[in-house]
């Protein structure tokens, strides 16, 4: 079935599209008027302006078919073949006399529009506004189309003029829009229903994350989606731009003769992850570029297509956090006594480091050890440390280890583990007699005064020098380990 539409093309295309007009080769052919009273030579040279369809209430039509109720045809076009009586200084609507202009349809059964009758109205409809020819407008009433037609209507015109026995005969033709199903039908079977596509149907580099300055090989496998094209002259392109990638070995570029319909290939290209390359998913773009064949209206024509994919790879840097052995640490240290050990590291990667941190857990033993936290971050290259604090509630010989902890760029967390050792004395307690000269019971001992016992006196001064030597060793260490922090940050 075919159908009859203009929505889909504006009225300057009908026009262009129906300017091919039978006027102007009838106009040699026709019957020319020699003279209009023997001075001015006629001879029609039509020019279609537009082509429309009315339904009986006057609407205009966009799309007609063989259910399509009966119509009107409606031809407006402008005759140049006049222009010379109207330049003589003769009035053309004078010499054109009403009653003698007539427009015949000539070829109805070709056109697919079927009348009653194959005679027309032709009126006058002003003047055209080049050169001043004058406008007709040819209309034929209760018109059907029986859907199969080519829709090109070849009409014939009488023009009566003044004081000639016999008309002047033009002959033209108008395209009404339309949408020959048919034809269409014939083109989809030379032009491909789909157009083909390369994909990447699976794709491989290795491992799951790729070590940088490490090679690997991408190893990707592609296809033709489509079930009867073959592909042919494909360029394959790997895009390493957006990437810490590149090239190891061989080229970028990979040629391909031909793809069958629905076939499939593997290539590889040799890659390598850069060194410095940062932590993180980059983005290797493969480009294929390819054309085939199709059959256009018997003619085989190329087209040229191109399609792309990014491939998401992994990188990684080798963990270079070095801790180094512990080798400073509390010396004397008593049950229930407050305790340090110091832990020093440095970042040999290629990323900071953030959020550090280091605790103490006793192995054999119960201590009590808060967390001891490095403030910022740990940059490339630099070194730090940390002074842990931990109180053990038993005595002898503490097995323990400082659990340092970490995050990489990629908010991994991560554990180092360093183990130290170091002895816990019990309690001291004083003997009361010890018999030394001058203490109790020695010689030269003087009694303290009643209410104070010797045992008092003596637990009372050693109890204040110990308590004074710890003070000052803690002191002691904490300027130190301020001064080298202090070094540090200058360097």
């Amino acid at each position: 079935m075919t159908k009859l539409t203009r929505a889909a093309l504006p009225a300057m295309t009908f026009i262009l599209m129906t300017a091919l007009c039978f006027g102007m080769a009838a106009a040699s052919t026709g019957s020319p008027s020699n003279s209009v009273n023997n001075t001015i030579s006629v001879r029609p040279d039509i020019i279609i302006e537009s082509a429309r369809v009315f339904d009986a209430a006057g609407r205009e039509l966009h799309e007609i078919d063989e259910n399509t109720p009966p119509f009107t045809l409606e031809i407006t076009y402008v005759d140049f073949g006049l222009i010379e009586a109207v330049n003589s200084g003769r009035d053309a609507y004078t010499y054109l006399e009403s009653r003698r202009l007539e427009g015949f349809i000539t070829n109805s059964p070709e056109s697919g529009f079927t009348v009653l009758s194959n005679r027309g109205s032709l009126n006058r409809a002003g003047m055209s506004t080049r050169n001043d020819a004058p406008r007709f407008l040819l209309r034929f009433q209760d018109v059907t189309y029986n859907g199969k037609g080519t829709g090109r209507l070849d009409f014939r015109v009488h023009y009566g003029i003044e004081g000639e026995p016999t008309p002047v005969i033009g002959q033209g033709s108008a395209a009404f829009p339309q949408t020959n199903l048919e034809d269409d039908d014939d083109d989809e079977e030379d032009i491909p229903r789909f157009r083909p596509h390369i994909i990447i149907s699976s794709f491989s580099f290795g491992n799951e994350q790729i070590i940088a300055g490490s090679e690997f090989s991408l190893d990707i496998t592609y296809q033709n989606t489509s079930s009867d094209i073959t592909l042919e002259n494909i360029l394959i392109r790997v895009d390493l731009s957006a990437a810490d990638i590149s090239i190891a070995s061989g080229s970028t570029t990979i040629y391909v003769d031909s793809l069958p319909a629905g076939a499939s290939q593997t290539h590889s290209f040799a890659l390598q992850a850069l060194p410095g390359a940062k932590m993180g998913s980059h983005g290797v773009g493969v480009e294929f570029r390819y054309q085939f064949r199709v059959v256009r209206n018997n003619r085989t024509e190329i087209e040229n297509m191109d399609d792309s994919v990014t491939i998401a790879i992994p990188l990684t840097q080798i963990d270079r956090f070095v801790v180094d052995p512990i080798s400073e640490m509390s010396e004397y240290v008593q049950t229930g006594d407050l305790f340090f050990v110091t832990v020093e590291f440095v970042n040999e990667g290629a990323s900071p480091l953030r959020n550090i941190s280091a605790r103490i857990r006793g192995l054999n033993m119960e201590i009590t050890s808060p967390i001891s936290r490095f403030e910022g971050e740990l940059r490339e290259s630099a070194s730090g440390s940390l002074d842990i604090e931990a109180t053990s509630l038993e005595s002898g010989n503490l097995m323990g280890e400082v659990v340092i902890s970490y995050e990489d760029v990629q908010m991994n967390q991560r554990e180092i583990v360093m183990p130290f050792s170091m002895f816990i004395q019990e309690p001291w307690t004083p003997d009361p007699n010890p018999g030394w000269p001058g203490g109790p019971g020695g010689p030269g001992f003087d009694e303290p005064p009643a209410g104070v016992t010797a045992q008092t006196v003596i637990f009372s001064i050693i109890g204040g020098v110990l308590m004074a030597a710890a003070l000052a060793m803690y002191t002691a260490r904490r300027i130190i380990t301020k001064e080298r922090e202090d070094l540090d940050e200058d360097f």
